[in-house]
């Protein structure tokens, strides 16, 4: 009589077998299909170590929501040089108005001196950023210095108007640090250039607590 190798199992230990070989097969799918796969986190605040840019973009919503709660400190002062002829007062005070893009800043002197400088913020800008490299690593990456500038043509009166032949330009440069979001607490300081043919002003001061 022949006899197999193989032991004769019972239908119910075939059963049992392969339930167990099904239980070996299907675990490490299951298991592989649970475990969470990470993906990159895209962080549009972050600045990075190195980083330079300058760039003109559109002046977009959320730019123009931050430059309405930007507020001019109450003190301008003149930027002179040694070679410099001006007949301009060291500082001023500095009151401003304004109707959504549409800025108007009046200087006064001690004497009692005035003088308005009224422009439309344009539609768009010069953004400047860089890593100065004094910053510790990690967070949001370095604090950046930055520069928001604008640029256009300007209305003036007063003493402004003295010795201009030609329309006026201006120049704003708002100065700052921190990362790449459009934060006005950022900003601390500004200077504003007006220059008409041959005549300049330069002025410059700090910011108020945004509003």
């Amino acid at each position: 009589m022949y006899k197999t190798p193989w032991p004769i199992l019972r239908p119910a230990q075939v059963g049992l077998g392969l339930l167990a070989l099904a239980v070996f097969l299907i675990w490490p799918a299951r298991a592989d299909v649970s475990t969470p796969v990470g993906e990159p986190l895209v962080c549009a605040c972050c600045s990075e170590e190195g980083e330079w840019y300058e760039m003109r973009q559109p002046l977009d919503s959320s730019q123009r929501a931050e430059l309405e709660r930007m507020r001019f400190s109450a003190t301008a002062n003149t930027y002179q040089t040694a070679a410099d002829d001006s007949e301009l007062a060291t500082s001023y005070a500095l009151t401003q108005r304004r109707s959504g893009l549409r800025w108007e800043l009046r200087f006064r002197d001690e004497q009692g001196k005035t003088g308005t400088l009224s422009f439309t913020l344009p539609m768009s800008m010069i953004s400047f950023g860089t890593d100065l490299h004094d910053s510790p690593p990690g967070g949001t990456g370095p604090s950046l210095y930055k520069e928001w500038r604008f640029s256009g043509a300007a209305q003036v009166t007063g003493i402004f108007k003295k010795g201009t032949t030609r329309p006026t330009q201006y120049r704003l440069i708002l100065q700052g640090r921190g990362n790449r979001c459009p934060m006005m607490e950022d900003f601390q300081n500004w200077t504003l250039q007006l220059t008409s043919g041959r005549v300049s002003y330069s002025f410059y001061g700090s910011m108020s607590k945004p509003e």
